[in-house]
């Protein structure tokens, strides 16, 4: 993986401009705290509004569906777990992050946002405990789990994944043969669309944000494209 030396320098040179909101994008109004400046991965292009850019049309779909549950498989820094609480305001939610020190971000990012009273944040997902929720009907699942999603997006262990929208981040190299899987297990139940990252451009409108940060072309187009070592495409699943 690429990494910037600075990059800490980057991060404080863009809240200086902007601030601790992000700025565009499905969660544009999300605030950060002050003690997550350092530690929540990918802020700088979550405030720009340009982190995961191809699935914004997605996320916006999701929330024109308004689920009554939302499950959160890898919650990380919580940008999507608390984003959907804000875009999604009668939904209970259910996050699960198995690093402690992640997941403690999370819960503050949700307390600055007001959501707690909705979210209910838990340590490390299992299929066992994914098939204990037993959701109601209209439940969406975002998931990303550093190729666990071999193991846990099983209807045959998890029932209910039959009848949810699923959004699913692929980690082939971490886990060979998964995207073989998750077709197989998904395609009788479900309408699947293969979501492929796309390349970052400079004049795209959502970059502009960036500029403030006083890199490179190189190194701008390096940072929208979120430093990932290997592409890892999306699947989009919903219920046929």
């Amino acid at each position: 993986m690429l990494k910037f030396r600075g990059t800490t320098r980057f991060t404080l040179r863009f809240v200086r401009h902007h601030g601790l909101t992000v700025g565009a994008g499905p969660f544009a109004g999300l605030r950060y705290p002050r003690s997550a400046l350092l530690h929540a991965s990918g802020l700088v292009t979550q405030l720009a509004g340009t982190y995961e850019l191809e699935l914004h049309g997605v996320v916006e779909a999701l929330v024109r569906a308004q689920p009554r549950l939302i499950v959160n498989i890898g919650a990380g820094d919580g940008y999507y777990l608390v984003g959907m609480a804000l875009r999604c305001p009668d939904a209970h939610l259910v996050g699960f992050e198995a690093d402690p020190y992640r997941a403690r971000v999370c819960a503050d990012l949700a307390r600055f946002n007001a959501v707690t009273d909705r979210l209910d944040l838990r340590g490390a997902c299992t299929a066992e405990g994914l098939a204990r929720l037993d959701p109601p009907h209209l439940t969406a699942v975002i998931c990303d789990c550093d190729g666990a999603e071999a193991e846990l997006i099983d209807p045959a262990q998890v029932g209910w994944l039959r009848r949810a929208t699923l959004l699913v981040e692929v980690h082939e190299p971490l886990e060979p043969g998964v995207e073989a899987k998750l077709h197989e297990r998904l395609h009788r139940t479900h309408s699947l669309e293969w979501i492929q990252p796309s390349r970052r451009y400079l004049a795209d409108p959502t970059s502009r944000m960036l500029w403030s940060l006083g890199l490179s072309p190189f190194q701008l187009e390096m940072l929208m494209s979120e430093l990932r070592p290997v592409p890892t495409p999306w699947l989009w699943a919903r219920p046929s």
